[in-house]
C-alpha cells in the first residue's frame, strides 16, 4: 500500500496523534526477501478525524430508550440484536457496579460460563473475588 498525499490529508489525525483502526494484514512469505512478509491489505479508521460535538449532542437527544440500550450494549462488545428485552436488561444491570458507588454484584452460575470474564474485561477498576468451589449442603 503506497501512501500518497490524499491519504495523508484523509488520515491526518492518525499521523499526528494516533487513532484506533481495523487493519487487515496479509502474510506473504517470500524466501530470501529483505522486506517484511506482512502487508496491509485493508485499513479502516474507527475514530473520525473531524468530529462535530454539537451535532452529536443534538442527535443523541433524539434516541429512544431502546436505542440507548442498544448503544450501551454494543459499546460493551455485544450485538444487541441477538438478545431479547429481558436479556438486554440483565446486561445493563451488570454494568451498575461500574457507575454506582458502593454497589456490589454477586453472579451465580456454573463454572466456565463467562461470569468472571465479563468483569475482568470491562474495567481495570473492577475487583473480582472468586468463591472457588461450591457445593449443595443436603443436611438439615
Amino acid at each position: 500500500m503506497l501512501i500518497d498525499e490524499s491519504h495523508i490529508k484523509r488520515y491526518q489525525k492518525l499521523l499526528a496523534g494516533g487513532i484506533w483502526a481495523i487493519v487487515t494484514l496479509e502474510y506473504i512469505y517470500e524466501e530470501h526477501s529483505k522486506y517484511s512478509p506482512f502487508h496491509i491489505e485493508e485499513f479502516k479508521p474507527i475514530q473520525m478525524p473531524n468530529f462535530d460535538f454539537e451535532k452529536f449532542v443534538a442527535k443523541r437527544a433524539q434516541f429512544s430508550r431502546d436505542e440507548w440500550m442498544d448503544v450501551v450494549i454494543r459499546s460493551t462488545g455485544m450485538e444487541p440484536d441477538r438478545f431479547d428485552e429481558k436479556a438486554k436488561w440483565h446486561l445493563i444491570a451488570r454494568l451498575i457496579p461500574f457507575v454506582e458507588n458502593n454497589y456490589n454484584m454477586c453472579e451465580l452460575g456454573p463454572r466456565g460460563t463467562g461470569k468472571s470474564f465479563v468483569y475482568k474485561e470491562r474495567s481495570p477498576y473492577s475487583i473480582l473475588i472468586s468463591g472457588g468451589q461450591t457445593r449443595v449442603n443436603l443436611r438439615p
